[in-house]
């Protein structure tokens, strides 16, 4: 089976499931004693956590940060295993179904659903011991597992962060070092918008109760209107401390060491108007393609 499993990976994808693999076999005895302890294990499903994506370069860091900056919640860096982890989970629940999962290893659906649910409040829980806080993840393509979390976390939040798509893919350029040129351009842009396409349809499946669109533009323009709206979908009181967050970096936001927008997000936020450097710096840019060809700037009404 695990065979199997792994052609259908990438290389990437093989190499991340392999250290997934060696962090699960480390934690074994966690992971055990939540399949073989169900009534313990059902005890802790019912928390809150909030999980921030979307697309790379969209603001996800620093939503993160501001949400830091609040007090009741712990986001902290990216957690790096938790997308292998879903991504490996959803494709044991492929293969093995749970009609066959109880036939084969006496292993019920419900006891693997809490396992699974556990296991990564045991992993937010403990990277940093923050037990007296609302737990939050932040990893950009979390949100792909929208209708699974949900499953596994009734209380939880999503927040789903946009940014203009040709914004993103002219930043996306820069960080892969492509040239730029209308197709490595044009390729980054399907990218993005096959990626928000998928996520805003799981975001409308579990509703408006679970997923909020938050727009960066909205948001660095229009700070402390959309941040209120946004505690209010959270269910928390407002601080002023996130009208300010630079002020707080040193004592309540641990930064990732490898995050792209670390220096970005350490200042006060304002709009950069990049005044569609795009259609100047990009070799043959075509604005008619550009509106054909990607449906979700119309959508998100960017164009």
């Amino acid at each position: 089976m695990f065979k199997n499993i792994l052609k259908s990976f990438s290389l990437k994808q093989t190499t991340g499931f392999l250290l997934l693999l060696i962090f699960l076999l480390a934690n074994a005895l966690i992971l055990w004693k939540y399949v073989l302890n169900e009534e313990k294990a059902s005890l802790s499903v019912s928390d809150r956590i909030v999980f921030i994506g979307g697309n790379p370069r969209s603001g996800t860091t620093l939503m993160r940060v501001l949400l830091d900056v609040h007090g009741s919640i712990y986001c902290g860096p990216e957690t790096v295993i938790l997308l292998p982890f879903m991504a490996l989970s959803k494709k044991l629940n492929e293969q093995l179904p749970p009609n066959v999962l109880m036939v084969r290893t006496r292993i019920t659906a419900k006891s693997l659903k809490e396992a699974t649910a556990n296991f990564i409040l045991h992993v937010l829980k403990n990277r940093n011991k923050q037990e007296d806080k609302i737990l939050c993840a932040k990893d950009p393509p979390i949100l792909n597992y929208m209708d699974i979390l949900v499953d596994l976390f009734p209380n939880s939040k999503f927040i789903f962060m946009v940014r203009d798509g040709r914004a993103v893919s002219f930043s996306w350029l820069g960080y892969r070092k492509l040239e730029y040129n209308f197709q490595n351009y044009l390729d980054l842009l399907k990218e993005w918008d096959d990626r928000n396409n998928i996520t805003m349809t799981l975001c409308d499946r579990v509703g408006p109760s679970y997923c909020k669109m938050v727009k960066y533009e909205n948001l660095v323009l229009n700070k402390e209107l959309v941040l209120r709206d946004l505690m209010k979908f959270l269910e928390l009181e407002w601080n002023d401390n996130m009208l300010n967050h630079e002020n707080f970096m040193e004592t309540d936001v641990e930064l990732g060491r490898k995050e792209w927008s670390n220096s970005q997000v350490i200042k006060p936020i304002y709009y950069k108007d990049s005044s569609k450097k795009w259609a100047k710096e990009i070799e043959d840019y075509d604005e008619n393609i550009v509106r054909e060809e990607i449906p979700m700037l119309k959508f998100f009404g960017y164009v």
